[in-house]
């Protein structure tokens, strides 16, 4: 089961939507991107046990960044993405 947290379009043809998925007993971060034609998945980091992206900027096209945290060793941190 996906879940998506946040989107945020710069155009049309150029819209960002972050979240997170369960993958058997970890959630991995989630980064879609519509453009224009179709969503398409796009690599995200996941560093631990519970990952998730809660919020995604864009600032221009080809500067989007990612916003969520990650649980390693029963520690939460925090993880920010730049892509795209």
């Amino acid at each position: 089961m996906a879940v998506l947290e946040e989107v945020r379009p710069v155009s049309a043809n150029d819209v960002w939507a972050v979240g997170g998925y369960l993958r058997g007993a970890t959630n991995k971060t989630l980064i879609l991107h519509w453009n224009g034609t179709s969503w398409v998945q796009v690599p995200s980091p996941s560093l631990g046990t519970n990952d998730g992206l809660f919020g995604v900027d864009t600032t221009s096209p080809g500067n989007v960044w990612a916003v969520g945290g990650y649980a390693l060793g029963g520690t939460s941190l925090t993880l920010a993405v730049h892509c795209c």
